[in-house]
């Protein structure tokens, strides 16, 4: 996995473009990690028990690939928010009410990005979904 860590002071939120792929960054105040928009199984397990071992709390969920499925829609099938503190079980039970969305496709661990914020405990959740094909 390609990490760049970058010092910056202000917090930021936007996507760049590195090696014709896009993949997000998110700034934090002290450190940033550009993460791979491929993360490897190892190391989300890796941050998601450290995430839990540590009682971090979930800073914000993002919903990608998208266009026609409401973001409140997915929200509502959260069993957390934004704010509560991170569990595996309250996160693969929400994947679970998630998969139960007939317009989009089964979601599964690969297709959930996490991202830490050590220094100040918090957990970003990034959902990449694939939505099904209207049928005629």
């Amino acid at each position: 996995m390609n990490r760049v860590i970058l010092q910056l002071t202000i917090p930021l939120l936007f996507t760049c473009q590195m090696a014709g792929a896009r993949l997000p960054l998110h700034v934090g105040s002290a450190n940033a990690v550009l993460l791979n928009s491929l993360q490897a199984d190892g190391d989300r397990d890796q941050l998601i028990a450290e995430a839990e071992r540590n009682s971090y709390t979930v800073r914000v969920v993002f919903f990608s690939g998208i266009k026609h499925t409401r973001d409140h829609v997915l929200r509502r099938r959260l069993l957390f928010n934004e704010g509560d503190v991170f569990t595996k079980g309250l996160l693969e039970h929400s994947m679970a009410r998630l998969n139960k969305i007939r317009t989009l496709e089964p979601i599964r661990m690969k297709d959930v990005e996490v991202r830490l914020d050590r220094a100040n405990k918090e957990i970003d959740l990034q959902f990449n979904f694939k939505e099904r094909r209207k049928q005629p």
